[in-house]
């Protein structure tokens, strides 16, 4: 018999797999019409998955298919959940169409569909598409894969963090609002959640690359109204390292599928870092003994403040062996209310960076200041600790010193002005090795999370 032979038996067997290979490719590969693209998925509560109609017609989804694939799958034609879109849907030209999965209860966000009313998604690894007929009949008008996923068009795209969704990059013309090269990994970064539908929505594109300095030249945007009304669209922007950003104008009223011109120019970058000695580790007993802060303009320490603060018991041994503080030294310190209202005073409204674990100094601040009838201002903070362990994932610590010695920073360590200083020249090399991104995001009244979201890649010059 034939398969007697091994030569032509593993044949036969080559020749099979390439015909389930291109079965399975045929199938995988995109109906050009419709030319709907997945424009975000949320991974996490709310779940969601946004659909955008790039094209001047109006699509039916009566006959469409939601899809969901476990990271185990390995076939298109092989979904654990799928679902028919409800009878009557349609995404009009320009426009959004929102998938919820499970209850958003938490965020209230406003979809077309509650597709299930469980979540289901795995943010570790996974993939949804969109068939234009049950799965293994037709094709896939569009699909993304994350994580460790095997369903992918091309490489799965990278996980996004708690508290930021899988959105697709913009593109740079308003004809070809977002990039579409036919890989996930490309084709897809992490933003702020931003969720549109059929009733609210908008578009950013940009042709520009934006650099964190003053000497930078303004970057124009567009904006496009992508909701089936007028509304007024506000502007806002938020980094990652203390960058900030001014749209101009930061407002404006466009009727639907109106496209607006807004100017983004760079402001001084801007940052205080801050660092606490304390008399023990729980906020709630123990006190602050120095506190210091250092204000940082465009890379360069531009101010510094420090104080021992008075403390009225003695101070623990230990701590005086670790960070040379005595108890006769805080004994003439001012106290702790004229240290904290000073330092709440300078970084009330900025970007603060503290480097430690658990939000040490943070949690320390916010108990000093509820203890003494402070109001806690506004404060962006920076995770230092979070930005080092991304930058230098082969270190065995990534504490302060560990850090500071691996980078041959020479400082004095234990006292608060001089590892405040030694967190700043760490996070400065993290940034500098990691890159960073200015997020533009698009609000619309009455509306808890932006509507979109521009991510443009930051070139810091410090």
């Amino acid at each position: 018999m034939l398969y007697d032979h091994p030569v032509r038996r593993n044949a036969c067997v080559v020749l099979i797999c390439a015909v389930c290979c291109l079965a399975r490719l045929s199938f995988a590969t995109a109906n050009p019409n419709p030319s709907l693209l997945i424009t975000e998925v949320s991974l996490r509560a709310p779940e969601y998955l946004e659909i955008y109609n790039p094209s001047d017609e109006v699509v039916s989804l009566q006959e469409f298919f939601f899809s969901y694939y476990p990271a185990t799958r390995v076939s298109w034609e092989d979904p654990w959940r799928f679902r028919s879109f409800p009878k009557g849907a349609t995404i009009e030209p320009h426009a959004y169409y929102l998938i919820t999965l499970g209850d958003s209860a938490e965020i209230q966000i406003s979809a077309d569909w509650n597709a299930y009313s469980s979540m289901m998604l795995n943010a570790s690894g996974g993939a949804v598409a969109i068939l234009d007929q049950a799965p293994g009949r037709g094709d896939i008008i569009d699909a993304v894969g994350w994580g460790s996923s095997f369903l992918a068009y091309g490489n799965a795209a990278k996980v996004p963090p708690e508290g930021q969704s899988l959105q697709r990059r913009h593109g740079d013309t308003m004809g070809e609002p977002f990039r579409d090269c036919g890989d996930n990994a490309s084709d897809f970064g992490r933003a702020p959640l931003n969720p549109a539908n059929s009733r609210t929505g908008a578009v950013l594109v940009t042709s520009g690359t934006f650099l964190a300095n003053l000497e930078a030249e303004a970057l124009d945007i567009l904006l496009l109204n992508a909701s089936s009304s007028g509304q007024r669209l506000t502007l806002s922007t938020q980094s990652e390292m203390g960058v900030t950003a001014e749209c101009q104008p930061a407002s404006l009223d466009l009727a639907s599928g109106e496209w607006g011109s807004v100017q983004l120019s760079s402001q001084p970058s801007c940052y205080y870092v801050v660092d606490l000695e304390t008399s023990g580790y729980d906020p709630a007993t123990c006190s602050i003994i120095e506190a210091a802060w250092a204000r940082v303009c465009d890379g360069q320490v531009v101010q510094t403040e420090s104080s021992l603060v008075y403390l009225q018991e003695a101070l623990d041994p230990r701590i005086t062996q670790l960070t040379g503080i005595t108890t006769d030294m805080l004994a003439s310190a001012p106290g702790r209310e004229l240290v904290m209202a000073a330092l709440l005073d300078d970084v009330a409204g900025t970007s603060v960076l503290s480097y430690s674990g658990n939000a040490f100094d943070r949690r320390f601040i916010e108990a000093t200041a509820a203890n003494l009838g402070l109001q806690m201002p506004l404060i962006e903070w920076i995770d230092g600790l979070a930005w080092a362990r991304s930058a230098f994932p082969d270190l065995v610590s990534h504490s302060l010193e560990a850090v500071a010695s691996f980078l041959k920073i020479d400082q004095t360590h234990h006292r608060a002005l001089s590892d405040a200083l030694m967190a700043n020249q760490v996070f400065q090399e993290a940034v500098s090795r990691l890159g960073s991104s200015l997020y533009v995001t698009v609000w619309a009244e009455d509306e808890m999370l932006p509507l979109a979201a521009l991510v443009l890649r930051l070139d810091p010059s410090w």
